[in-house]
C-alpha cells in the first residue's frame, strides 16, 4: 500500500522551526576555527580564548534542563521566539565585544539561548507531527540539523579569509531576523501543557550542574597539560548526580517532569 503523504502544513511548520535553529547550530562550531585568530586580536593566550568556545558549550549544557519547564509553563511559540531573540542579541553583542572578557560573557548568553532553542525545536516538531509522523518528519528535517555544525568551520574559515572576525557573529543576524518574522506570521500557537507547573529548582539545578561540570571537565582535560583541573569538575558532577538520584527517590512524582526537561 502506498504510504500516506505528510500534510504540507506539518512540513512547512517543521522547516520554519529548523530555519530558526540554524544560527545556533552553526554557532556551535563556527567559532572553533577562530580561537587562534581571536587570541591574536585580543593579545591574550590560547587558554583564555578557549573560553570563547568553552563558555558557549557550558552555558548550553546548563540551559537544556530549563527548556522542558518553559515548554510546560508557557506557549511554545513564545518560548522559541524569545530564545531566538536572546540568541540574536547575544550574537550582536559578541560582534561588538571590546575585549576577550566581554566576548566570553556574551558567548555565555548565546550558549544559554541555544540550550533552550535546540531542545524546544525537537519538542515542537514532535508536537506538530504526532506519534504517527514523527519518524518521517525527522528524516526530512534531520539533514540540515546534522549538516549545520558540519559546515560551521567551513563558513568560519571563509569569513576569516575575507571579512573581519566580527562577522563570525553578525552572520547570524539576517538569518535569525528573517526566521523570527516568518515564525511570527506562520507558526501556530503551542499551548502550554501545564500552566501551573512549578520549577523543580533542586532537580533542575542539579542536572544543570551535572551537565555543566562534565562538559567543563572534558574541556579542561583537553586544553590543559595536567588532568588535575579536569578531574575536579568530574568529581563535582558525580556528586551532583548522586545528590539528584537520592532526591529523585524521595520525589518520584517529579522525577519524570525534571528528566523530561533534559
Amino acid at each position: 500500500m502506498e504510504k500516506e503523504k505528510l500534510p504540507k502544513g506539518i512540513i512547512s511548520i517543521a522547516w520554519i522551526l529548523v530555519l530558526g535553529a540554524l544560527p545556533p547550530m552553526l554557532d556551535t562550531t563556527i567559532v572553533n576555527i577562530a580561537v587562534n585568530n581571536l587570541a591574536k586580536v585580543f593579545s591574550v593566550t590560547f587558554a583564555v580564548t578557549q573560553w570563547v568556545v568553552t563558555g558557549y558549550v557550558l552555558a548550553l549544557g546548563i540551559a537544556v534542563p530549563f527548556s522542558g519547564w518553559l515548554m510546560r509553563r508557557f506557549d511554545g511559540k513564545k518560548v522559541y521566539m524569545s530564545a531566538m531573540g536572546l540568541f540574536l542579541i547575544g550574537s550582536l553583542l559578541c560582534g561588538l565585544a571590546w575585549d576577550v572578557h566581554s566576548l566570553i560573557a556574551f558567548r555565555v548568553l548565546q550558549g544559554f539561548a541555544s540550550g533552550i532553542i535546540i531542545p524546544t525545536l525537537t519538542a515542537l516538531i514532535a508536537q506538530v507531527a504526532g506519534n504517527k509522523n514523527i519518524g518521517r518528519i525527522m528524516s526530512i528535517v534531520g539533514i540540515p540539523i546534522v549538516f549545520g555544525p558540519i559546515v560551521g568551520p567551513i563558513i568560519g574559515g571563509l569569513i576569516l579569509q575575507h571579512l573581519q572576525w566580527q562577522w563570525l557573529f553578525f552572520v547570524n543576524l539576517p538569518i535569525g531576523v528573517i526566521a523570527i518574522f516568518i515564525m511570527h506570521w506562520k507558526l501556530p500557537k503551542f499551548d502550554a501543557m501545564d500552566k501551573s507547573a512549578k520549577l523543580d529548582w533542586f532537580g533542575i539545578l542539579s542536572l544543570a550542574l551535572l551537565s555543566g561540570m562534565f562538559i567543563l571537565g572534558v574541556t579542561e582535560i583537553r586544553a590543559q597539560s595536567t588532568q588535575a583541573t579536569g578531574i575536579l569538575p568530574f568529581v563535582i558532577g558525580t556528586i551532583s548526580l548522586v545528590g539528584y538520584l537520592l532526591y529523585a527517590l524521595k520525589r518520584k512524582d517529579q522525577v519524570f517532569d525534571t528528566v523530561e526537561s533534559v
